[in-house]
């Protein structure tokens, strides 16, 4: 189970301006981000920017609506599948592929101006398959011109998670880029 206690800790001592890597494995990762979300979109009534890129957005919306995550709040880019050869866009939605980085930045840099003023967030789920898709060299390109334009987008923080079975090379990779590293675990571990 969870230590809930811990993780609300974690969220409730964070500056503004943050990189923040959200890091765990199993059932009690998957709540964590949830609770991230709902700390970012209900307690602290931000909007933001999610994208995708293991999880199609489909699967994940039953499991925001469960945890009452307002998806109002949010622009969805799901980058999840090679099969988005062209982007497509549905409303809140944008589909594309996990290869075109430079489109994802683009995508969150469009979206960012349609969000309401004032401090957004921008989580990027599954973080570490960009490594899949991409060389290190574009990641950590993306990586910077995410950090560069925090203050110019008014982003209070940027959320990255992996889950902790990931390869330790791309886990180095990670933590150098983050201010802050919440490491999930269950009660008793």
């Amino acid at each position: 189970m969870l230590d809930i206690s811990k993780l609300e800790a974690d969220l409730a001592d964070l500056p503004s301006r943050y990189v923040v890597l959200v890091t765990g494995a199993g059932r009690e990762y998957q709540e964590a981000k949830l609770m991230v979300l709902d700390n970012l979109c209900n307690k602290k009534k931000l909007d933001g920017i999610y994208v995708t890129q293991k999880t199609p957005v489909k699967k994940i919306l039953p499991y925001f609506k469960k945890k009452n995550i307002p998806v109002k709040r949010m622009f969805f880019i799901d980058a999840t599948s090679r099969d988005y050869r062209n982007t497509k866009r549905t409303g809140r939605y944008l589909y594309l592929s996990p290869q075109q980085i430079t489109d994802i930045a683009i995508a969150i840099e469009s979206w960012i101006r349609y969000l309401p003023r004032g401090e957004k967030f921008l989580f990027l789920d599954e973080y570490s398959a960009m490594f899949i898709y991409s060389s290190l060299g574009s990641v950590k390109g993306f990586s910077n011109f995410l950090r560069n334009r925090m203050r110019l987008w008014g982003l209070r923080d940027v959320f990255m998670s992996i889950e902790r079975s990931y390869d330790l090379k791309v886990l180095d990779k990670m933590y150098n880029i983050c201010d802050k590293i919440i490491e999930v675990h269950s009660i008793g571990k």
